[in-house]
């Protein structure tokens, strides 16, 4: 971390101390001469820098309570906004110090900022792009021109921009030019995205609302358990499926749901399972059994899996049947299941790996399947 000093109340400079036997000092001139910088190391001289620099000179400024006049005199809006380019910061700076349209930009809309920084070459480009009206700047990125977009982008919100999460963010304004499930949200940010690529109709409603601030939201979980609530109401024939899911009240009544719907689909022991289902068979595998991984070949072996495991593999019979999806058992470490996913091309990523109750698998057998599943795509 560098020490801040401030060079007659305009110029910064920042200094890394000692550091891997090097000692980094980097001098920032004043925001009327666009914060260029320079850079000595150990005790050579400064050299002026014309690259971008990738320092988080905002964080630095703000963890620093000295008297920077223009720093100052930024609104506190314009300083957070900048805070989320993060090691873009001092670059962004630079670039709102020279040109009113960047600076426009991460005043009102940053993430329109960051979707240009992520996808323009070079700087020049970028200011051309930039200067533009924003309805304007939106097709430039494969976005509709629309008043609803820049409505969503104002009220995306994040701890900073990265590029996985602005790459999600451009792929679903691209790909739904309405945005219309995002219209009513106040805050947006990556975990709305997420669940509103996979399942649109769930934002607004009643369980959205409860649960979309909460951590577990954010992860993989929680659209797989909503993936697996609709292949379960497929398999029972249940009604009204999504008004169903949409009307409960948190995550506890939604596991509830899943558990009630899976102990319904697994509700006959093994002896009960029909000869006529071990005859229908699965024929897609794209990895080889090895010892303690064998895929599951016809629908007797796929119910006995989700009756013996308390879980819902049962519902993918569908799936997995029309060459969709595939489920293999895993007989040590310990028993569970696995599920990928198949593309028309034979590839194959996984989806899934479950324990008995959907449990996490211990870290011994997640190592297992990741070397069957390494060895197996190099071998394809």
């Amino acid at each position: 971390m560098f020490s801040v000093k401030s060079i007659n109340s305009e110029e910064v400079l920042l200094d890394s101390g000692e550091c891997n036997g090097n000692r980094y000092r980097i001098y920032f001139k004043s925001w009327d001469e666009n914060l260029r910088w320079s850079v000595a190391v150990n005790d050579d001289i400064f050299e002026s820098q014309t690259s971008a620099p990738g320092i988080n000179l905002a964080a630095c400024l703000t963890d620093n309570e000295l008297s920077i006049g223009w720093w100052s005199e930024l609104s506190s809006t314009f300083k957070a906004n900048v805070l989320l380019f993060s090691d873009e910061s001092a670059y962004v700076l630079q670039l709102a110090s020279k040109h009113q349209c960047i600076f426009e930009l991460v005043e009102a809309r940053p993430a329109l900022l960051a979707l240009l920084l992520f996808n323009t070459e070079g700087q020049e480009a970028l200011i051309a792009v930039a200067s533009q009206a924003q309805r304007e700047i939106l097709p430039i990125l494969g976005m509709s021109a629309s008043k609803k977009v820049l409505k969503v982008l104002s009220k995306y919100s994040c701890e900073r921009f990265d590029r996985p999460q602005i790459d999600r963010l451009l792929e679903f304004l691209r790909a739904n030019p309405n945005s219309d499930a995002l219209q009513h949200e106040a805050l947006i940010t990556d975990a709305t995205i997420k669940v509103a690529t996979a399942h649109p109709w769930l934002i607004s409603t009643v369980l959205w609302r409860s649960i979309c601030h909460l951590e577990r939201v954010k992860r993989k979980s929680f659209i797989s358990l909503i993936d697996d609530c609709l292949m379960l109401a497929a398999t029972l024939g249940v009604e009204n499926e999504k008004r169903v899911i949409s009307s409960l009240k948190g995550l506890e009544e939604l596991q509830a749901l899943h558990d009630r719907w899976v102990l319904r689909v697994n509700s006959k022991t093994i002896e009960d399972i029909p000869v006529e289902e071990y005859e229908m068979a699965f024929h897609l595998f794209p990895l080889p059994d090895i010892d303690g991984i064998e895929a599951i070949k016809n629908r007797g072996e796929l119910s006995e899996e989700g009756i013996t495991l308390k879980h819902c593999i049962g519902a993918y019979f569908d799936h997995i049947f029309f060459g969709w999806y595939c489920a293999y058992r895993v007989t040590k470490p310990q028993r569970a299941t696995i599920g990928l996913k198949l593309a028309e091309d034979g590839s194959f990523t996984l989806d899934q790996i479950r324990g008995h109750k959907n449990a996490k698998v211990s870290k011994d057998t997640s190592d297992f399947i990741t070397t069957w599943l390494k060895r197996g795509k190099y071998e394809q």
